[in-house]
């Protein structure tokens, strides 16, 4: 039998590495002294190198007092400007079109690019080998990341013809070095060895060292779900400038992740006392933001935009009047309204579509369940026991025909709390979630 607890923490916090303290001051003050003072104009090319430097390191501890140095060393808009290629953001760009854009860049027949490409393996490789000649450093770092936000917002009739030849007007501006790593930044292809969670502790390094603030920059990334938003704001203020942080609706909040355990004396290893324990619904999480306009958004687990595929759903929210400045949390799942009856997730499924929505909404018809309010006109609520919000929760939204609040009761019986378990699979439930 499955369970699954879950403790009330917006994301569980970062665990606290071993930094071998002496080698990383040692990273901090090489690059101080060889890279120049904090507040120069940084080229794109210092980050290259910085990245060159990443990729050959392994050790964490080293690869955050690398990025902690360099980050010391940029204004404000330079750490924002930086951020993407931790966060993985997609440019929209396959590889093919890459290789057609370095064709044009250095004027060199497609079937050389390609020949190239699959003896080195590697698009950014290719273009460092051919841009070799062009020693020309480009300006800022800010200038190559804005020019690389305008191909993310091509589209259109024609946008993968314009996206290739401005990424080949880019490319013929850099150097070998430059080249390679815009290349990789656009492909997502780094060899780094650095993501989101390396990124937010070298920002604590640089800007929050101390002992209080070690969670700062991780706090601020789960309610803004911006990495760059969070080091312009440490770069400017340090930790000041990341704490107090509210939600703010029509920015996703990262959402609360449950851990699985195989049996219920698990649960107790992780939790005490009284808890909730509620269905856990197989369906779509979704976060349901009304902002001060009245307009309403819909959000996925991954903080994607899914208004568009459930109009019905929007509907409701606005029917059972929810206040402006609101941000809730819940499950939509497929639901017979008739029967009141919930359905396969594989029923779901239909809906993750953007063409032929409304005759879904017919065909595969929807419920939400909501179990969790994080903004109630404007009042933060991250904060607030778990107790507090539902009670909120339940004052500030009215239930229909689609719109309810989750099941759950309040138990530190385990005896109990496996009964309530067997009845969340009766009524057609994953299971159970367990909450403090």
């Amino acid at each position: 039998m499955n369970w699954e607890s879950l403790a009330f923490i917006r994301r569980q916090p970062l665990t606290c590495i071993s930094e071998r303290v002496r080698q990383a001051t040692r990273k901090i003050r090489y690059h101080q002294r060889c890279q120049g003072a904090p507040g120069t104009m940084i080229s794109f090319r210092d980050l290259a190198e910085v990245f060159q430097e990443l990729e050959h390191t392994s050790s964490s501890s080293s690869l955050i007092a690398i990025l902690a140095a360099f980050l010391l060393r940029l204004n404000p808009e330079e750490a924002k400007a930086v951020a993407p290629p931790f966060a993985s953001r997609e440019f929209g760009m396959a590889e093919r079109m890459v290789i057609g854009a370095v064709a044009q860049a250095y004027a060199t027949p497609l079937q050389q690019v390609d020949k190239l490409a699959a003896r080195l393996g590697d698009a950014g490789t290719v273009a460092e080998k051919l841009a070799r000649n062009n020693r020309k450093p480009l300006v800022a770092i800010a200038s190559v990341f804005a020019q690389l936000r305008e191909i993310t917002d091509i589209s259109g009739k024609g946008s993968q013809e314009l996206k290739r030849r401005t990424l080949a007007q880019l490319l013929a501006k850099a150097s070998g070095i430059e080249a390679k790593y815009i290349l990789r930044t656009v492909l997502g292809s780094h060899r780094i060895g650095v993501g989101e969670m390396i990124f937010l502790r070298a920002l604590t390094k640089a800007f929050a060292p101390g002992a209080a603030d070690r969670n700062s920059a991780e706090d601020a990334y789960n309610v803004l779900s911006d990495l760059g938003e969070v080091a312009r704001r440490m770069a400017r203020s340090g930790a000041g400038g990341v704490k107090r942080i509210a939600p703010v609706p029509g920015t996703p909040v990262r959402m609360m992740l449950a851990s699985r355990v195989q049996a219920l004396d698990g649960v107790m290893q992780h939790m005490r006392g009284k808890m909730f324990v509620e269905y856990k619904y197989d369906g779509e999480r979704v976060q349901i933001h009304r902002d001060p306009k009245g307009d309403i958004r819909l959000f996925s687990r991954r903080l994607e935009r899914i208004t568009h595929q459930y109009p019905e759903i929007v509907d409701a929210i606005k029917k059972c009047e929810l206040s402006r400045q609101t941000i809730i949390e819940g499950e939509i799942v497929a639901f017979d309204t008739e029967a009141k009856r919930l359905l396969p997730f594989q029923t779901l499924m239909q809906r993750r579509r953007r063409h032929d929505v409304e005759a879904y909404v017919k065909k595969a018809p929807t419920a939400l369940f909501l179990f969790d309010i994080l903004l109630c006109k404007g009042r933060n609520l991250l904060g607030a026991p778990l107790t507090e919000r539902r009670k909120v929760l339940q004052a500030c939204i009215k239930t229909s025909r689609i719109v309810h609040l989750s099941q759950y009761t309040m138990s530190s019986d385990l005896a109990g709390i496996e009964r309530y378990f067997h009845q969340a699979i009766a009524d057609g439930a994953e299971g159970v979630v367990i909450k403090l």
